[in-house]
């Protein structure tokens, strides 16, 4: 058999579902939010080998922390069905540049009275050597709260996660900040959770600082060929 016949194509599956506009005083900032699917693990895998954490961070000297982050950072990218579960789905920030700076791992649970939502991972790096996007992380997680509540309406739900007391960058701080409250938890993580009825709440809190328009029908592209990943 001719063996150019025999090559099976690529198949790329990551749409643009949103754009986000960061209104800070000192910048006005631009951020698109891409949904990943399992045909673009091939792109996912040159991600990973691009960003080296301890060279983009060379201020973060212990390396236990940096491991914890880089872990976050490979649960959060990371299309395997079989490991994350078949209701996962993956996110992925991308700055004005056309440079990934963030993830997000999000899974739902397929069965029960209420929707229930597991944020599994979420991760931002930096795009430059100690250069981190301002606000990356809010804008995935109020990207999450927007797609939640729009999807959702009355139904009653609650999104949950386990933030890794021991790792860079206070993330209880931060989920406190944006709604969640504490549930549980032992040495190593803080049990959180938000009800979605308060998605609302928390999206008017911020819709000053962060505006996110939805993206429909569009194209599937090859994020390979899209993005820059020269870190």
């Amino acid at each position: 058999m001719d063996s150019v016949n025999s090559v099976t194509p690529i198949s790329f599956n990551a749409r643009l579902v949103s754009r986000v506009h960061v209104n800070l005083e000192q910048a006005k900032l631009k951020y698109k939010i891409f949904e990943l699917d399992d045909c673009d693990e091939e792109f996912t895998e040159e991600l990973r080998k691009s960003v080296d954490l301890k060279k983009l961070m060379p201020s973060v000297k212990d390396n236990y922390l940096l491991n914890i982050w880089n872990s976050i950072f490979g649960g959060a990218i990371t299309q395997n069905n079989e490991i994350m579960g078949r209701g996962t789905k993956n996110y992925l920030l991308v700055n004005e540049k056309n440079k990934p700076c963030g993830a997000m791992a999000i899974f739902k649970y397929l069965n029960g009275t209420y929707d229930k939502y597991k944020l599994q991972y979420i991760c931002t790096w930096p795009t430059s050597k100690e250069h981190r996007e301002p606000l990356a992380g809010k804008a995935l997680i109020l990207n999450m709260f927007k797609k939640i509540h729009e999807k959702n309406d009355e139904t009653p739900g609650r999104i949950e996660l386990e933030a890794v007391n021991n790792s860079l960058f206070s993330p209880v701080a931060k989920y406190l900040q944006r709604g969640f409250s504490i549930f549980g938890g032992d040495n190593y993580t803080t049990n959180m959770r938000i009800s979605t009825d308060k998605l609302p709440e928390i999206l008017k809190k911020f819709a000053k600082i962060l505006h996110i328009e939805n993206v429909e029908d569009s194209k599937k592209l090859n994020l390979g060929e899209s993005l820059d990943l020269s870190f």
